[in-house]
This record gives structure tokens, sequence and C-alpha cells, in this order.
């Protein structure tokens, strides 16, 4: 907008004074006012913060989200009779009263719109004791200041249109001889003027997008400055800037990011979390050990991290003390997130930022920036007597300028490339540069949406309705957008998203194709994958996925050759470290070297499947933190198991639980099941402890427990004729096994004997499932072989006739699956069980043991294999693939 002084001299362009509205309203207060200050956001919200603390609320919570709503509705509606009316009946308390018909308006409101409104009250009040006002209401009182006669003419141009303190403000001012005139564009799209060319860009995804930028920029920077408008600017900025520069094209970024997306707004953050949490994370100290700000080397982070992740109870208090004690920064930056008054550190930091040696110009005047708004921030939090939780809600709603330059090695050129978000885009001005490239414009990254929430509800209930609809509004910037560009408008669109689905173009852009079309309600036109009729698909760019490596390297320049390395043949290990496949037993000097040992758990691994065994087994791909899960809840259902027994044989001299012991049995298990829990925190993080540390996970340790516990009325069903012998029996402890020619090692869960010298193999699981029975609907050969590996070892060593090897389930609902011989054991004693499925009857004159011979020379078949360095992607069923860890396997079975 525009005030000069007297339109009607030679010169009117003398005189004329050119701001924003807001910076006219500012020199008005100060000239007129009454002396407080204009109140922003920040101030704003630290009131709001105040106030939401003072209303004595009942329903509405006080969240970071509610205060900023809340803020949002006083910037937009105060000074406006309806709102003010409504303020002092919440201060009077008058809300609720409605008898006298004063208070009418008020009688529809429900209980947190009106704690919302007694909130509001408090902000305005809290800013009123402060010295500030809000601009709203500086435009209500401004009329009775100024002086009577003729004042400026003023000329509003090209803003949206006027809020209601706006037009009552003028309303209320007719010595302001004001000429409005709108932005445009709000009745709908049109296409842009004469000699600016529409063209479409259509990348299938979001890897083929930077090349397709890539090569647009290559095409057309010699005709001038290329604009891209994106949804994100510093993302598209720091994947194009470095190719760029390498082309010798300077670029340039103009944006604003989250104060929370700085290395220091991270920190801080972290730290908040870190404080303040009941239960504080360890990646959040992770998190703040990486930072550049503590100036930490690789290797001393990369040990902490270690420390960290590989034990659940680090205490982090204690690892907190620590840096503290070792790290002045740190101790500053604990310091700054927790008291608003220590801001006097503030100063500390910004010359370590200053001096901090590997990082860009860019990177320390983001940090700076990040510094001195959260020294702002805390000063206005300290003088309304707010703590940090107060100046931490503002600073979770701002933003940082991160605009940047990348440009060639001595070059003193203007950018040939500015990257911005549309809004920027929209504020260039008619004609500034050659070309404008709109990015995501597709109705996921540019949607229409009204704004509905409950300040908009209770404003609508005020009598004050939105002055603007958010269609209108992307109108009138699309319109602005079809200025800028003197020669093309780009308009580019991935076809497809990260899930592989279409996508569809923006409102605005089907708004503008339709300009080109005869007839807008047809389809058959643009029935096409661009959704583009005939005429606007000359000078379609397009570029596909397919082509990773050009795609990836986004430069057109030829790429360093750094190596060549050979395809390994992901199938077989190689010739000279065969030897290596399974790694031998360390032997006395001038001993012969010892036969290969394995378990039956890694010959039932590479019977799923080789390439699983290998990764998991030979390799041991692990992840990098202790863990909780069914590998820790499996070891500790087994030692709870085993105790049990032992237990229960030692105090009643029974050998099996009987529905007459069930009594006995459950005082047992409550007691085992809370020493083993105890027990738990004093191991070692390669116990494969379970230790939970979060309200979460001692949930699914009771849940556990219950399991265990309800399992004793299964185990009082099971075997009836059967006792339990062995526990946690340790194969190969009193002399070497011999199993499809290798050495075996493990150990069985259980062993259930009868009186007649019959033997049932029992290995507990978490749960058991199709995979575990003997046969299959797609399989006719058993996919899980340990307990019949085990049954064959049992049968040799100490002379059984094993005739069951079962795998028993103790979650929820316990189950049975594996294999047993039909002729030996009745039905009614294995419960839960599918029979058809895991009965073996063997053929006339055979046994059990014809079963576990099979088994074995299967076995024998693939430990020759295993040993041959045959690892192929060979999974046996969709079940090998389930606990993977190569995600990227080429054979993995959906």
């Amino acid at each position: 907008m525009a005030a000069a002084a007297d339109p009607e001299k030679p010169d009117p362009l003398f005189g004329v004074s050119v701001t924003t509205f807001d910076g006219w309203l500012a020199d008005l207060w100060e000239l007129y006012g009454d002396g407080r200050t204009l109140a922003g956001p920040m101030e704003r919200t630290l009131a709001m913060v105040r106030g939401f603390e003072e209303a004595d609320l009942s329903v509405l919570s006080a969240s970071d989200g509610a205060v900023l709503m809340a803020a949002r509705c006083v910037g937009e509606a105060a000074g406006l009779p309806a709102f003010e009316s409504a303020l002092d009946a919440a201060r009077s308390g008058q809300l609720s009263e409605a008898s006298d018909g004063t208070c009418a308006p008020y009688a529809t409101l429900i209980p947190a719109e009106k704690e919302l409104l007694r909130a509001m009250a408090r902000c305005r009040d809290a800013l009123n004791e402060l010295g500030f006002v809000e601009p709203g209401e500086a435009l209500s009182l401004l009329p009775a200041a100024l002086p009577t006669e003729s004042l400026q003419s003023v000329l509003v141009e090209g803003l949206p249109p006027l809020s209601h303190q706006q037009q009552r403000f003028f309303e209320a001012c007719p010595q302001f001889r004001v000429t409005l005139r709108e932005a445009t564009g709000a009745d709908g799209v049109v296409p842009p003027s004469d000699g600016v060319d529409v063209r479409f860009a259509f990348p299938s995804g979001c890897y083929a997008r930077p090349r397709l930028l890539a090569d647009l920029v290559d095409q057309l920077r010699g005709e001038g400055l290329v604009v891209f408008a994106c949804k994100d600017p510093r993302e598209t900025y720091q994947t194009l800037a470095p190719a760029f520069v390498r082309d010798g094209v300077t670029c340039a970024m103009r944006a604003r990011i989250p104060f929370a997306d700085t290395d220091f707004g991270r920190v801080f953050f972290a730290l908040r979390r870190l404080i303040g949490d009941e239960e504080p994370q360890r990646a959040d100290l992770t998190d703040i050990l990486y930072s550049p700000l503590l100036g930490l080397s690789q290797s001393q982070v990369q040990k902490l991290d270690a420390r960290l992740r590989g034990d659940r109870l680090v205490d982090l208090c204690a690892e907190c003390a620590l840096l503290r004690a070792e790290n002045e920064v740190f101790s500053y930056l604990e310091d700054i997130a927790s008291d608003p008054e220590a801001t006097v550190l503030i100063g500390a930091l910004e010359d370590r930022v200053r001096t901090m040696p590997g990082v860009s110009e860019a990177y320390r005047r983001e940090q700076l920036g990040a510094l001195a708004l959260v020294r702002e921030t805390c000063q206005v939090a300290c003088r309304m007597q707010l703590d940090m939780d107060a100046a931490a809600c503002v600073l979770s709603s701002a933003t940082v300028d991160a605009s940047r330059q990348a440009s060639v090695p001595d070059g003193t050129e203007a950018p040939s490339v500015l990257i911005c978000d549309v809004a920027t885009a929209a504020t260039l001005g008619a004609r500034s540069c050659a070309t404008l490239v709109l990015c995501d414009m597709d109705n996921a990254h540019r949607p229409v949406v009204d704004r509905d929430d409950a300040t908009t509800a209770l404003l609508e209930k005020l009598g004050i309705m939105p002055v603007d609809d958010a269609l209108s509004y992307a109108r009138r910037q699309f319109r602005a957008l079809e200025a800028v560009p003197q020669r093309h408008l780009i308009l580019e669109r991935c076809l497809f998203d990260a899930d592989a689905e279409p996508t569809y173009p923006a409102m605005v852009v089907e708004e503008l194709v339709d300009c080109y079309r005869e007839d807008p309600s047809a389809t058959d036109d643009i029935d096409n994958p661009y959704l583009l009729p005939l005429c606007l698909q000359k000078g379609l760019i397009e570029r596909g996925e397919e082509l990773l490596y050009e795609n990836a390297a986004v430069t057109h320049a030829a790429q360093p050759l750094l190596a060549r390395i050979a395809r390994p043949d992901a199938g077989e290990v190689s010739q000279a470290r065969r030897s290596l496949v399974v790694l031998p037993r360390p032997s006395r000097e001038g001993a012969a070297p010892e036969p290969p040992r394995l378990s039956a758990s890694q010959i039932e691994s590479y019977l799923a499947c080789p390439y699983l065994w290998f990764a998991q087994r030979r390799l041991r791909v692990e992840p990098l933190d202790e863990g909780f899960g069914p590998l820790q809840m499996g070891d500790f259902a087994h030692h709870v198991l085993e105790r049990f027994y032992r237990t229960f044989q030692e105090q009643t001299g029974a050998s099996k639980v009987t529905p007459a012991h069930l009594a006995e049995a459950r005082a047992i298990m409550s007691t085992v099941l809370d020493e083993q829990a105890a027990l738990q925190f004093s191991l070692k993080p390669a116990d494969n402890r379970l230790v939970p540390r979060s309200h979460i996970e001692q949930r699914e340790v009771e849940e556990l427990k219950r399991h265990l516990m309800s399992f004793l009325d299964f185990e009082a069903q099971l075997l009836p004729t059967f006792q339990p012998a062995h526990f946690e029996f340790k194969v190969g402890a009193s002399g070497e096994v011999d199993y499809a020619g290798v050495k075996l090692v493990g150990v069985i869960d259980r062993i259930d004997i009868d009186d007649a010298g019959r033997a049932v193999i029992i290995d507990y699981k978490g749960s058991v499932s199709y995979d575990y029975e003997l046969t299959g609907k797609d399989r006719a050969v058993p996919a899980k072989v340990q307990t019949l590996i085990y049954a064959q070892v049992i049968r040799r060593t100490l002379g059984l006739d094993v005739v069951g090897a079962l795998y028993l389930g103790y979650g929820k609902k316990p189950k049975l699956a594996g294999a047993y011989d039909a002729r030996m054991l009745e039905a009614v004693h294995l419960p839960n069980m599918r029979h058809e499925r895991c009965q073996y009857t063997p053929v006339e004159g055979g046994s059990f043991n014809d079963l576990l011979d099979q088994t074995e020379e299967r076995a024998a078949y693939a430990v020759r294999a295993l040993l041959s360095g045959e690892v192929p992607q060979a999974p046996s069923g969709p079940g090998a693939c389930a606990w993977c860890p190569v995600s990227a396997c080429t054979a993995r079975e959906a």
C-alpha cells in the first residue's frame, strides 16, 4: 500500500511512502497511540500461555496446540465489538447467565468455548499489564485519536480481502482518502498473459524429479533467471545445489525453516524431552551427541552411542552428568533448555558457532538466527514471569531464516536459479524471472481446505464470519504466480506418490487446464496419464525412474570412476573362504583341527533358506540396540518354566502337574515369576535379559507372566502318563554327539518319559504356527526340524524310545504342534493340536524312528551343501522370510 501527502502536486510521487499495512499501522500508532507497544505473535502466544494458566480450566486442555490456536484467534478478532463484549462477559462471569436476555448470544457456547474465552480474556489482560496492545485493538482505538481534518491519500494495493478490523478502521476514518485495489483472481483461474507459454513436467516419481529439474535448468538458464517454487525449498536446494555448482550454475534459496529443524533447535527440544519426560529416550541423548555444536569427535560419539544403545538400563541422568562435567557446551545447552533466565549463556554459544571449524557460513547464520530467536523469546517470557515451557510453546511454531547461496568457485555473478516456496514466489513481482517452475502441483501437496477448528466455530457463534476462503486464496495466489515469468510457466507433478499410487492435479491446475478445453464437462479429452488435453501436451516433459544411477547423479557432467568392484555371487561362498563357513573351534597347538559343530536350530535355519542361515547365523546381522522382544521374552519364559518344574518337583514330591496339584503349582509359579523378573535387572545385556523401561513394556511383561500362569491349566492336561525328566538338557555335554556328518551341540528344553521308557521331546515357543506342524497343504516334509533332530540324538545317547517331537506354545492360548507316533500317544492327551497334520503313522513294520532317519538324511544333504559354501537365496516357504534380516533379498516372498 502507498500513502501520499498530496496527489495534486506536479510531481505526484514526491512524498509517497510505500509500506505494508502492518508497517503503516505501526507508524500511526507511534504518532497517535496511547504509548503501549504493538504485540506480535511471540508476545501474544506467551500471554496466551499465561491466560491458560490463570483461567481455572476444567474442560479445556492447555496443550501447545490449544494455546497456538487460541492466540491466532485473539489476533484475528481483537478489537471487534462482538469479541470484546464476549471477553468482558468472560471477565465478569456472565457467559453462563442468559435469563435477562442480555447474555443470550452466549447461551449456545459449550463449556470448552467458555473456558477458551476466559483464557483469551486473561491473555489480553496480561498484554495490557505489560504495556502491549493487540493490533486489532489499536485499529479500534485509533479513529478516536486521529485528527479529524483530511489526512493522507491511501492506496491499498494487492491485499487480500480486508479483515473485519481493517474494514471497520477505514469506515471510521473518512479523513483518509482510501482507494482499495484488492488482489485479483478470486473469481477463477485464467491463462497467463500473452508471451508466456504453459508447459507441464511429469517425473514418474520422486527419484526422477531432481534430474528432471536439473535438465530444465540446463535447457532454460540461458534465457534468464529460473525460479523453482517448491513445497520444501530446503530439501530441493540440498538435492540440486551441489549438482548445479559442478555444472557452473550459481543457485540461491530463500526459505524459512522451523526452529526445530535447525541443529540448535533439535538439540534444544531433545534436551527438553530428556529433562522433562517421565521416560526419557536414549535416542534424544544420541541426537544431542551427534550435533556439531558439542564438538565431539566421531569416535567419541560412536563409543557413547554404542554404550547407550547396547544397555537398556543405562542411567541417562548419570550419562548427562558425565557430559556436563566433560563438555562445557553441553552444560550451557542444558541450562538454556531448562531456564529462560539462562539466556546470558547464549553469548558463549554464539562465540562457539562463529569459530566452529568445518561448517559453512550459511550454517553459522542459521544457528545464530536460532540462538537469537531463543534469546528474544526467553526475555519476553521472563517479563511475563513464565517458565521455559511457555517459551518452548512459542519456539515449537517459530521459524528461522535459512536462505543461502551456492556459488561456483570464484563466481561473482548473480544466481541463475532461485529456489523458494510458493508464497515467496508470488511476491517476486511481475515479469521478474524468465522461467517459473511450480513444483509439487498435486492435490496432496496443494490442498484447498477451509480452516475448521474450535476457534472458527467460536467466532461464528459470536457472529464473526471468515472474510476469505481457501479456494479464493489459492486462485489469487496462482494469478500472482502467473504474472511472475516472462517466458515460461512450467507446472511439475510426480505421476506417482511414494506408495506408487497415482497423483491428481491441484485444483488451480484443473481450472487452468479447463481454460484450454472446449468442453470442461467432458472427460474423453483428458483420459490420459497426464489428465491434459492434446493442446497442452505439446512440449510436455517426462522422466522415468528406471535410470537409477543417472537420476541419482543429477548432473550431466561425467562422473569420475573411483573403483571397479566385481559383482559378488550372492549364492556361494568363494573357494578361498569356504573353510570359514563354520568357524573352527580353538584347538591345542599341534592338535588336529576339530570337526565343525552345528546346532539343531542352525540346521533348521539352513533348511528354511541357506541365505537366511548365512545372514542370521554366520554373519550375525543383528541390531545395535539391546532388544526387548521375542528373543528376550523367550529366554525369560524358558528360565521360568525350567525353574518352576525343578522347584515344583522338589517341594511337592510330584513329578508332573496334575489337576490335583494346580493350587500348589500356581503358588510356586507366582513366586518363580516374581523372582525371575527381579533377577533380570542384575543380568548383563549379553544374557538376553528382559528389562522393561516404559509402562507399555511393563504391561507386556505382566501379560507374559499371566500367560505363563495360565499355562499351568494346559500343562495339567498334557501327556498325563509322562513325567518331565530332563530340563535344559545340554546335547554333547558329556561327550560328542554325531549327527548328519557333524558334531551337534544345543539345549533341549524338556524331555518327558513314561514308565515304559518312551520319551517325548518338547521345545517351548512363544507361539506356534502351521510351519511347526509335520505336514501342510503346500509341503510334505516338516519345515521345523529342531525337535526331530533332538529326538534322534536322545534316541542314540539315552537309549530312549522317542515317540513324539513337539513344540509347545505358551502364549495367550497354549497350543501344540510337531510330530508324534499316532500308535503310541492318544490324541486326547495332546490338547489344542491339529492332529491330522501332526500324526505320524508308520508303514507296517516301521516306527517313529523312520521319520527321524528321514530327517537326518535330509539334514545331512543340507550340511554337505552348507560346508561346501552354498548359500543361495532359496526360501522354502513364506515363513522362512518372516524373520530374515535381509530385507532387500530378491527371493523374498510376499
